[in-house]
């Protein structure tokens, strides 16, 4: 086996991935290890629910989206003109809808109709060696004022 570098080691990553495998990261701790056979090597039920999770990037993820609803310009920012960009970190369930939102950035007076849209998105469901997994990306939602 290959020995972990030392910039893995200084981010807290463990050890090389064998040719084939997969390691997921959340949150620069390590939530999935899959050996190039596709098993993690503790099948435990636990293991499992958490293995089922796939980081997808937010470029990957948007080219997976189905279903993409507009948000409603909330009537109080408009007066206020209060505009900007909202990012949201989201898990997808394996059947693709949005199961959990959570706010990042953005002007908080556009948060919560940014939630409500995106709560109604429909993703194209993944899978990882046949078996239907959550996803976990970030989108990011601009709200402009048209002059």
């Amino acid at each position: 086996d290959a020995a972990p570098s030392a910039a893995a080691n200084a981010h807290g990553y463990g050890a090389a991935v064998p040719p084939g495998g997969l390691v997921v990261y959340q949150g620069g701790k390590e939530v999935c290890r899959l050996k190039p056979d596709g098993s993690t090597g503790n099948e435990s039920a636990a293991a499992q629910s958490t293995a089922n999770v796939l980081q997808v990037a937010p470029t990957d993820a948007e080219a997976l989206l189905e279903q993409r609803v507009e948000p409603d310009y909330p009537s109080d920012a408009r007066l206020k003109k209060i505009q900007g960009i909202v990012v949201l970190s989201i898990r997808v369930g394996a059947d693709g809808s949005v199961e959990d939102i959570h706010y990042v950035y953005g002007p908080p007076a556009l948060a919560t109709a940014a939630a409500k849209a995106v709560k109604k998105w429909r993703y194209k469901p993944q899978s990882v060696n046949g078996t239907p997994v959550e996803m976990q990306t970030r989108v990011a939602l601009q709200f402009r004022l048209h002059q």
